[in-house]
């Protein structure tokens, strides 16, 4: 039932963050100007960034899915959803009131205390899923 579980956990996980993923690339050049608008980089590298987050979300939840390589691609999650934590969190601190761009175009939150809520219960389920000792066949 736990191996059940986990493995439910890990697919929804990884569908997630490939989702999430696929939906940031149908409008990349929006998701850009999202990432301009946290005003942690120069203006020149938001393209370049924003290609790179959604190839890492569609690639490394691909990988969450199909459970590859399951505790380095969780590793890499846990990292990207610590780093899309701090950067939101930031943008707070410092007043900016933009769209977080966690889905794409058609995401239209603006970050708030739920964003950095949401960011956290994905982190815990993160480490669960990257923590578990994976199944070993009965003898």
């Amino acid at each position: 039932m736990k191996r059940r579980w986990l493995t439910s956990l890990r697919i929804l996980l990884g569908l997630f963050f490939a989702a999430g993923g696929a939906m940031k690339g149908s409008a990349v050049q929006e998701f850009s100007s999202v990432i301009s608008a946290f005003d942690l980089l120069p203006e020149e590298w938001s393209l370049f960034t924003a290609v790179a987050i959604i190839a890492g979300e569609m690639f490394f939840g691909t990988l969450l899915m199909f459970g590859i390589a399951l505790r380095r691609t969780g590793a890499v999650l846990i990292a990207a959803i610590l780093i899309f934590t701090l950067a939101a969190a930031s943008a707070l601190v410092r007043g900016i009131e933009t769209s977080c761009g966690c889905f794409g175009a058609s995401s239209e939150e603006t970050i708030g205390a739920g964003t950095l809520i949401r960011n956290g219960i994905i982190l815990l389920l993160l480490v669960i899923v990257t923590a578990a000792r994976p199944h070993e066949p009965q003898k």
